[in-house]
């Protein structure tokens, strides 16, 4: 008889993955968790590694972490299974999978005419090392968030000359120092900035321009028509997230990657979820366990996502709130931010439990690949083999109706509650 929902993949076996686990585990899935680390949190004998271990110890998914063994390669196949190839040759299947270890940052740098035949230097931000490799060369720095404010402030004082090249709404209202009052216009910058940045100014070693459109050999041409001698180019434009054992096209929508609803789901497919990646690292516990508790009512059907288009508005409304705040330079504190993430998704677990009672609480994923079996466990932390697992030790046993009454009082994790996440 096949199980009464899918099986899950959780890749990752740290912070995010262990409590990725903790509540799949609750919400009575199949689940197993992998992670190429021996010691996911701290090393040998370090208190996070202790605290780690006391986590899995009381809430009994030492079972379920595969510590020492990493995925290489996850493949959707057409039936929406997930094949899954692990580090130590073995391929296995799965209903679903669940990604929490963060991603590698993969540098952004734009394409714009011209750039195969500029003859200077052109570097991104991550390779950058030291101001004084820069003394007496014409840079443009290309980029609108705090970390290029910051490099053509320090630059200025080494640099001939630096061009900060932003996005124009931004150049108007924030950076602007040709009307004249070059004092206001340098204490909009980061305060980290400003001294510099003032200097730079006054003594005309720093100015700002709008976007290059195009690039000559020894030059930019900029958005109005100008044309400046240019020696480096500096990008300051982020970094794309990416994990290598998921194929490129599972990554990108819309022209950009993971594009996702409510940070956690891809909209055009309904098996494939995240908690935790995309997440900022310090004071998280809570939304990770948020996170966690909604990807587990989902996958068994007590939580239902709105349609499709509806999500996709709402990404993108998301996406374009986002961007203001980067251009009105208010962006939130993370920890104000992650608290209004996490009442978002309380009010959306709330929205998404009536439209599960409409959709007679269907679990969106069908379960085709029967129960976990077969797989050999390494204790997170403790690097010691515990043997193959029966699979009646996978899922916690339960009769018939008993999974029902136990979904009824899935509580969401409360904030402040050791007992929800790391």
């Amino acid at each position: 008889m096949k199980p009464e929902h899918p099986t899950v993949c959780v890749v990752g076996g740290g912070h995010s993955g262990a409590t990725a686990a903790k509540y799949l585990l609750n919400a009575g899935l199949d689940c197993a968790s992998f992670d190429s680390r021996r010691y996911p949190l701290g090393g040998p004998g370090s208190l996070a590694s202790e605290y780690f271990d006391a986590f899995i110890e009381r809430h009994r998914i030492a079972h379920l972490m595969h510590t020492g063994v990493g995925v290489d390669k996850a493949v959707r196949l057409p039936d929406g299974v997930w094949e899954v190839s692990l580090h130590d040759g073995s391929s296995h299947r799965f209903d679903s999978l669940v990604v929490s270890c963060k991603p590698e940052l993969v540098a952004v740098i734009p394409r714009t005419p011209g750039d195969t035949d500029f003859l200077g230097r052109t570097i991104h931000v991550s390779s950058y090392e030291a101001p004084a490799d820069y003394v007496g060369a014409k840079v443009l720095v290309v980029g609108f968030g705090r970390a290029a404010e910051r490099l053509a402030a320090t630059l200025s004082r080494y640099a001939d000359r630096v061009l900060l090249s932003c996005d124009p709404r931004r150049k108007e209202t924030v950076l602007a120092p040709m009307g004249g009052n070059v004092r206001a216009a340098a204490m909009l910058l980061h305060k980290e900035s400003r001294r510099d940045a003032l200097e730079g100014f006054v003594r005309g070693k720093l100015r700002v321009v709008g976007e290059p459109v195009a690039f000559e050999h020894h030059g930019a041409r900029f958005c109005d028509g100008t044309v400046e001698p240019v020696d480096v180019i500096i990008y300051c434009t982020g970094y794309n997230p990416r994990f290598s054992f998921l194929d490129e096209g599972l990554q990108r929508a819309g022209g950009r990657a993971f594009s996702l609803y409510r940070r956690m789901f891809r909209p055009e497919i309904d098996n494939l979820l995240f908690v935790g990646p995309f997440l900022p690292e310090a004071d998280n516990s809570h939304s990770v366990a948020m996170q966690a508790f909604l990807a587990a009512e989902y996958l068994t059907g007590e939580y239902a996502l709105p349609d499709l288009f509806r999500m996709r508005l709402e990404e993108d409304s998301e996406w374009s709130a986002s961007s203001a705040r980067l251009f009105s330079g208010s962006a939130e504190n993370v920890h104000g931010a992650l608290a209004s993430y996490t009442r978002q998704l309380n009010r959306e677990l709330t929205q998404g439990r009536r439209r599960a009672r409409r959709n007679a609480r269907r679990s969106p994923v069908p379960a085709l690949c029967g129960r976990i079996e077969g797989l050999q466990v390494v204790p997170a932390s403790s690097g010691r083999v515990a043997g193959r697992v029966a699979a009646d030790h996978v899922t916690p046993a339960r009769g018939n109706g008993s999974l029902v009454a136990q979904r009824d009082q899935a509580v969401a994790p409360r904030q402040g509650d050791a007992a929800a996440s790391l």
